[in-house]
Order: C-alpha cells, then sequence, then structure tokens
C-alpha cells in the first residue's frame, strides 16, 4: 500500500522509500503516540495511520514498524489499555457504499457478486468466478460474460484470513459539468420518450389484476371471495366492460334487457297465487326452518328496477360471451352479428377497406377474451344462450320469455361443490367486485350491497353416510382427547399459550442512577448517543441521496414545499399518490433526473452511445437501496412507537390492486399510514395507524418519490428486467423487502453509531424503556414486551389514544 497518513498535513501520497524514512526518523513517544495511532470508538479498533490497518497486538507492531524503544513501547501499550479492542471476526462492518475512512488509506480495486442479497467481495476475479459459479450457477455466456461487477472497498485488517472487505463510494475528482451537445439533448429526448412509452405499457398492464397478492394484503373478505387468485392477471376494465349495459348499436342486447324485465315481472306479479308456507320457505336462507314472514313484492318499485337491473348486466355478459364463440370474432345467427344490426353505411365500408377480417376479430378478441376465458359454461347453459340469442330476433315475445326463464334456471339450479367458480353466478360476482373507476376491486362495505341481489346457487348436498363418517372420522383424529397426534399438538398449543400469558418476562432494562445510560440485557445505551445516532443517519441518508444518487452539489439542493402539498386520503383509484396530482407540481421528477444525469460524469456512465450500459446501471440501483436502506431505518425510527418491520417494509407509496397507500402528505407533514396487523386476514380489522415524521425525513421521502423513483423504477424494469413497477417504497425483484433487510441496517447502524448492537426487537424493547422514562408511563401503554416479533395476543384497550394506536393495540382512529 504506497500510501501514510499524517494528521498535520492530512492525505498524503508517498512512495515506498518515503514512507520508510518517515518510520525510521520519528521518534514517538507516549505524549506524541496519538499522530501514529488512531482509536476508532465506533468499531473499537486502534488503527496505524502508517500502514492503514488496525492493530491486534501493539507492542509487537511499534517495535517491528517503527523501532520505539522499550520503556516508550510500555508506555504506549498502558496508555492504551483502557480501551476496548473487539476481535477481527466481532468488528461491525460500516454499511455498502457508504463514505470511505479515510484513516485505512486509499481504496483497493474488488469484486463485488450482483445476486441480490449475496454482498460476497473478493480482490482476486477467479475467486469471485468461482464463488459466482459455485453459489448462484453462474456460467460465463455471451450475454452475460460477468456475474460481478467491479466496486472499491476496504478492510480493516491486512493479515491474511482477516480480511472482511466493506465496499466504500468513492467520489470522482472535482470537474467542471460537461457541455451538453446536440447528440446529448437528442439523447435525453429518446430517454424521456422511452420513459413515457414504459409508463404508458405499465398504466396498461395496471388494469389487470396482481397475479401474487401479498400476504399483508390479505383481508379476511379477499380469502372468503377467493376475487384476487380468480382475476390474477386478467384485465379489470376489459372484464367490467363486458358486463356493462348494452350501448346504443347493440340492438339484441336492449331486447334481452327487455326480456329480464318480463320475466321479474311475471314471476313477482305470480307470488300471490302461491301458498303462504311456500313464500315463507322461499323467504328463508335456513335449510331446515321457514322465515317468520313470506316473500312478497316491494313496497318500492325503484328498488325492484335496481336489483333486476344486475340480472340485465349479467345476461348482457353471459350473451357477448357466447356471442364472441371462442375468439372466433362475433357470432351471428343467421346474418346478425353481436350488435344485432345488418345495416352498414357506405361510409363504415370505407372505414374498413384497409382493416382485414383477422384485425377486426383480434379487436374483439382484446376486449372479450379474459371474460370467455373465465366464464364457467356448465350442462346445457351455452346451448340454451345460444337460443335466446336467436330467439332475441326470430321469435315472439312468449318464446323470448321462455328461453330467458330456461338460462336463468340453468344457473340458478347448480350444485358447485367446494370450486365455488365453477358457478357462473359466482364468477359475476367477481365481476361486479371490480370496481372499474378506481381500478381495484370493492372492499365488503363496497360490494356487501351488490351481493345480495343476486339469486344465490344451492349448495351441494351430501348424503347422511358420508356425514356419518365424517363425524367419524373426525372424532377419532382430529379432536381433543382423541390420543391421536393431534390432539396431543392442541394439548401443547394451550398449554404454552396459557404460561405465556400468565408469565410475566424477568426485567430486560435497567437505568443508571443519573438516568443517562439504559442498560438492555447488560448492554449499555448512552441516551445522548441514541439521538446522535439518529441524526448521523439523517445526515448520512441526505449525503447519499444527493451526492450518490441525484449527483447535485451542495449549493443546488432544494426542498420540497410540503406546506403548498394536497392530498386526498380518500381517492382510492390505483396509482394515484399526492406525487401524481397534478396541482402539485411534482410530475417533472423524471425529466429533472434524466437531464441531471446527462450533465454529470457519473450519470453519463450509465449510458454510453445511446445505449443503456447494464453493468453501470446496476451498480446504480445499488446505491440507490442503500439509501433506501437508511430511508427505511428512519422511517421505522422517527414516526414515534415502532410499528412492526413488516408494517413498514410493505409500506405503499401509491394506491395498489388491493389496497390502498401508506404514504400522504397532510398540513405539511409527511405521514405514515399503517394499516396491517397480524389479524387482518381472519377478522378485516386492521390497526390503522398514523405515524408523522420529522421535517428532514418527510423532505427525503418526497423528494426520492417525486424524483428518483420514477427513475429507479425504470431502469429496473426496461433495462436490468429484474422486476418492475411496484407500489411499495422498498421493494426487489420479489416484491417488497423482507423484515430481515431491516434488521440488518438497525444492527449495522447501532452497532457502528451507538456501540451496542440492537435487533428490531431490541430496538424496540430500548425505544419503549426511554419512552417511558422520558415521557411518561403513558408512552408503553398498550405495549407487551414479547419473546418474538410475532407477538401474542392481548385483549383490547377500552381507551384509545395515540400512543396506544403506535402500539398496534387499537382499531380506531
Amino acid at each position: 500500500m504506497n500510501i501514510s497518513w499524517n494528521l498535520h498535513t492530512g492525505v498524503q501520497h508517498l512512495a515506498p522509500a518515503e514512507r520508510v524514512a518517515v518510520a525510521t526518523a520519528s521518534q514517538f513517544t507516549a505524549e506524541n503516540i496519538d499522530e501514529l495511532l488512531h482509536y476508532k470508538p465506533d468499531y473499537k479498533l486502534l488503527i496505524c495511520k502508517d500502514h492503514g490497518y488496525a492493530l491486534q497486538n501493539i507492542d509487537r507492531h511499534v517495535e517491528k514498524h517503527h523501532s520505539i524503544a522499550a520503556k516508550e513501547r510500555k508506555a504506549i501499550v498502558r496508555k492504551y489499555a483502557q480501551y476496548p479492542l473487539l476481535e477481527p471476526s466481532r468488528v461491525p462492518l460500516p454499511l455498502p457504499l457508504g463514505p470511505r475512512l479515510e484513516v485505512l488509506g486509499e481504496p483497493i480495486d474488488a469484486f463485488l457478486c450482483e445476486e441480490e442479497k449475496c454482498g460476497f467481495v473478493s480482490v482476486s476475479r477467479s475467486v469471485i468466478g468461482q464463488h459466482c459459479n459455485k453459489k448462484h450457477n453462474w456460467e460465463s455466456t455471451k450475454k452475460n460474460r460477468e456475474s460481478w461487477s467491479k466496486v472499491k472497498v476496504q478492510t480493516f485488517f491486512a493479515t491474511g484470513g482477516l480480511q472482511r472487505y466493506f465496499t466504500v463510494h468513492v467520489t470522482p475528482d472535482q470537474a467542471a459539468d460537461p457541455l451538453v451537445s446536440v447528440e446529448d439533448d437528442a439523447d435525453v429526448t429518446r430517454i424521456l420518450d422511452e420513459c413515457r412509452r414504459a409508463k404508458e405499457e405499465h398504466d396498461r398492464d395496471m388494469g389487470k389484476a396482481d397475479e401474487m397478492v401479498a400476504r399483508t394484503d390479505r383481508t379476511g373478505w379477499f380469502n372468503r371471495t377467493g376475487w384476487p387468485e380468480h382475476l390474477g392477471r386478467r384485465n379489470l376494465a376489459h372484464l367490467s366492460h363486458a358486463s356493462r349495459m348494452p350501448d346504443g348499436g347493440e340492438r339484441l342486447l336492449h331486447q334481452a334487457v327487455k326480456t329480464v324485465d318480463l320475466v321479474i315481472e311475471k314471476s313477482v306479479a305470480g307470488l300471490s297465487s302461491l301458498a303462504i308456507e311456500t313464500r315463507r320457505w322461499l323467504k328463508s336462507a335456513k335449510r331446515e326452518e321457514a322465515d317468520v314472514r313470506p316473500l312478497a313484492r316491494l313496497q318500492n318499485p325503484e328498488s325492484q328496477r335496481r336489483y333486476a337491473g344486475y340480472w340485465k348486466r349479467f345476461m348482457c355478459y353471459c350473451l357477448r360471451v357466447v356471442t364472441t364463440d371462442e375468439g372466433r370474432g362475433a357470432r351471428s345467427c343467421g346474418n346478425n352479428s353481436i350488435d344485432g344490426s345488418n345495416e352498414e353505411t357506405e361510409e363504415d365500408e370505407i372505414d374498413e377497406e384497409d382493416q382485414t377480417e383477422d384485425e377486426v376479430d383480434e379487436e374483439c378478441q382484446d376486449l372479450m377474451r379474459d371474460a370467455r376465458e373465465l366464464f364457467p359454461w356448465h350442462g346445457k347453459q351455452k346451448e340454451f344462450a345460444r337460443e335466446l340469442w336467436c330467439a332475441l330476433e326470430l321469435e315472439d315475445e312468449q318464446t323470448q320469455v321462455q328461453k330467458m326463464l330456461e338460462l336463468s334456471g340453468s344457473f340458478i339450479f347448480q350444485t358447485v361443490g367446494d370450486r365455488p367458480f365453477s358457478s357462473a353466478l359466482i364468477h359475476f360476482l367477481a365481476v361486479l367486485g371490480v370496481d372499474e373507476e378506481m381500478n381495484r376491486l370493492r372492499t365488503a362495505g363496497d360490494f356487501s350491497y351488490t351481493s345480495l341481489l343476486l339469486p344465490s346457487a344451492d349448495r351441494e348436498k351430501q348424503d347422511d353416510a358420508e356425514r356419518k363418517r365424517f363425524l367419524r372420522e373426525r372424532r377419532r383424529f382430529l379432536a381433543d382427547g382423541s390420543y391421536s397426534p393431534m390432539s396431543t399438538m392442541i394439548s401443547l398449543l394451550a398449554y404454552g399459550k396459557s404460561i405465556a400469558l400468565n408469565t410475566g418476562n424477568s426485567a430486560s432494562t435497567q437505568w443508571s442512577r443519573d438516568t443517562r445510560v439504559l442498560r438492555l440485557h447488560g448492554r449499555p445505551i448512552v441516551l445522548e448517543k441514541f439521538k446522535e445516532m439518529i441524526h448521523g443517519v439523517v445526515a448520512e441518508a441526505e449525503r447519499v441521496l444527493w451526492e450518490d444518487v441525484m449527483h447535485t452539489g451542495l449549493g443546488e439542493r432544494f426542498v420540497i414545499p410540503l406546506d403548498d402539498i394536497e392530498d386526498d386520503v380518500t381517492f382510492t383509484k390505483r396509482g394515484y399518490s399526492f406525487v401524481s396530482r397534478p396541482g402539485n407540481g411534482l410530475s417533472a421528477g423524471l425529466d429533472w433526473m434524466v437531464g441531471k444525469l446527462a450533465k454529470s460524469v457519473e450519470g453519463q456512465r450509465l449510458r454510453v452511445n445511446g445505449r443503456w450500459q447494464a453493468r453501470a446501471v446496476r451498480q446504480y440501483i445499488r446505491r440507490v437501496n442503500s439509501f433506501l436502506e437508511l430511508l427505511l431505518f428512519l422511517v421505522h425510527t422517527t414516526g414515534g412507537q415502532p410499528a412492526r418491520g413488516t408494517e413498514t417494509t410493505t409500506a405503499r407509496h401509491r394506491n395498489g390492486f388491493l389496497q390502498d397507500r401508506n404514504v400522504f402528505v397532510m398540513d405539511g407533514q409527511v405521514v405514515f399510514v399503517s394499516r396491517y396487523h397480524k389479524t387482518q386476514s381472519l377478522w378485516d380489522k386492521p390497526r390503522v395507524i398514523p405515524r408523522f415524521l420529522p421535517w428532514r425525513v418527510g423532505q427525503l421521502v418526497s423528494i426520492f418519490l417525486a424524483y428518483v423513483c420514477p427513475l429507479r423504477e425504470h431502469l429496473v424494469a426496461k433495462v436490468l428486467g429484474s422486476g418492475g413497477w411496484s407500489d411499495h417504497v422498498w421493494a426487489g425483484a420479489n416484491g417488497p423487502w423482507e423484515t430481515d433487510r431491516l434488521t440488518r441496517v438497525i444492527v449495522q447502524e447501532s452497532a457502528v453509531r451507538l456501540g451496542c448492537r440492537l435487533t428490531t426487537l431490541d430496538y424496540r424493547h430500548a425505544v419503549i424503556a426511554i419512552g417511558r422514562q422520558v415521557v411518561g408511563e403513558q408512552f408503553g401503554h398498550g405495549y407487551q414486551e414479547q419473546v418474538g416479533e410475532e407477538d401474542i395476543e392481548e385483549p383490547e384497550m377500552e381507551l384509545d389514544s395515540g400512543l396506544e394506536l403506535q402500539a398496534g393495540r387499537t382499531e380506531k382512529i
């Protein structure tokens, strides 16, 4: 290593001969040894500035490399004996791509494995190649010659076998911004056009239901309905459009709607001819008990028309599906197409001259394909639908009514067993569950008024023998006290839960007499350092965002006027956020980022000769992810009582397919609202908890979402092809980040800045203890110290407060 460090003159680059001269000429004593040795309290290491590495044996090092006499060596050893030193294997490493540690000398070249969550680093190309081959089954191809990228690294220890390399970000030499040529301007325009086309393609895809649904989006309602799985990757807008009432040109569908009115009026009018007992059974929803009141005509005619409207939509949906006839375009009966019109104007003929029949069919397929593939025909239903279609054109009104009754009855009197979506009615309920305006599925509150309007299919009946056999086998193998493995597990579960609920935890926190130091499981946490940790991470996140991600100098930084931002927390349209609201003026962030990259040296490496450089893009995305890790830490730690890890990592910045966003701007403050709770999928009662972020953290969130996020999404989706657009703030190729990512960054930051290694749960315990001491006992009200991240359920609190809400223990807001 051809460098030497001197505190008086700063960093100096010295040749090997000059370094030897400095070492031999220096006469260090216990008084001036600080000029040579430097103690790093964050890492508990003693580092030689001259050699740029940490020492394990002070006496041996200063004797061998600095020729210090024995008497002075003993004094030096005594001087540093008061400082605790960690073993090499226990020293925490700095965060990836952080600023270099100048005391360690110049960073060296190394290779970083590009597999996500791997992080393997080696200074040897052959070693990194062997690693990628053995661990990730990588093989060199023309398209993927290398599965690693070149990085700059440092290490605390130079001895063979003790090196643990960590990546650092090296700021390029200051240089004037290069002039942007006409070609550069054209390339910026091409990039923006490319981004806009990709965004338009993504917006079209947003019309489709998500194929995979995160467990945090699961509610009892969606679990019960099964809609997310049934409609996965289907175009919601096309399905909803297929169920619309007839358009102006759909003459036969208009006739079908009139026939539905006739059928329903005939059926309602016939109620008076039935015996009262018969109508009581018709009114009842129970299998073995008649209703007290008989079924009768609704008093409000408008209600009947409204209810009939859903059956009209179902008939229109059914007839549209059958007339497309498995992808061949509009099926006709005689000379009649789906619109029921034989008239064709001369202008229509001219417009269609350049459009082939296949293209017309393809348009119809695009609109009806999902409905056609999902519609579950059963028995003679398809045949009845075709007969009705022909009757609407060729037969009289009485025949049309009869055909409509036959088709309707075939849908009502059908069993489904354990396959509910084998019924066209159950499938149509899912279609009715599509909110076309908001481009998402309806929640239980929005849908319940709809689901009760349709006739329900009969449940499949089992015979007595099968029912008796099920009860017998259940008693033998599944019940408590049956001498079965299940019985044993039930007993152990009840016993363990009883102990957990009735046994208190031993004291895990203790305070010093002056209340300046908290001991968590015996580990000291200095309150002053705790505050410095948060402020330090905020400063580091700002540095990474502006310098490494946005390539912006100190004098060019700006803020977003949050006081002027308008946000509508009730608007649930998919894809909406305060960034996309036109009046907020945040929609030009992508243009600003692309222009900035075109002018900066670092940014120009991403795109050479009009082509994106995949390796440079991966390195840039890694720097963005480094910022996101710091932002994740700050959101988790600065919003009051910390949320559970899953609640933070699955936060959305725009409205999603099933769930609303979690990031809002209210009265000039950025707010994270968590709705997830571990019992949500069972009881549909998520905890709605607002957490207001400090101004500086709110600026980091808003600037990232408005400026960096659009570019990051485009690069990941269109250049790297490893994922794409995501509604989640923290997301990768496999969806939202796991909680272990949050735990890792908390461990790293607390170890370096606090001198005490904290996990996510440790941090939660520490914050509650500090809050109780500083704020008061009410800070910890509603919080139970637990032994794991998923805690034992507690009784609900009768009194709601902001602190209880942040503890995730209440429902109201």
